[in-house]
């Protein structure tokens, strides 16, 4: 408990990783369990996007709007430019 609580005050933290703009395949750091998605499609579920098929996808159930929570396992840094392809049957998300 008192390593945790040193390193969350800022003693023995790893630093963090050099920036260099490369796109880095986050998918090893999702906490799986804590993700989820609000007014999913039953036939199209978040859990699709876990898969590794890329012919599969996570849509609505009722509208264009899908509100998507992604639990990381630590700290990750979102680009400020948030790119989709424009298809609106398939959003391929880049994190």
């Amino acid at each position: 408990m008192e390593a945790m609580m040193a390193n969350a005050a800022g003693g023995a933290a790893p630093p963090p990783a050099p920036d260099n703009g490369k796109k880095v395949d986050l998918l090893d750091k999702v906490e799986k369990a804590g993700c989820y998605a609000r007014n999913e499609s039953s036939a199209f579920p978040m859990t699709n996007l876990f898969i590794g098929d890329d012919r599969l996808g996570c849509k609505s159930d009722a509208d264009e709007q899908l509100i998507l929570h992604i639990s990381f396992m630590e700290f990750v840094k979102k680009m400020p430019k948030f790119p989709y392809s424009t298809t609106p049957m398939n959003r391929e998300m880049t994190l």
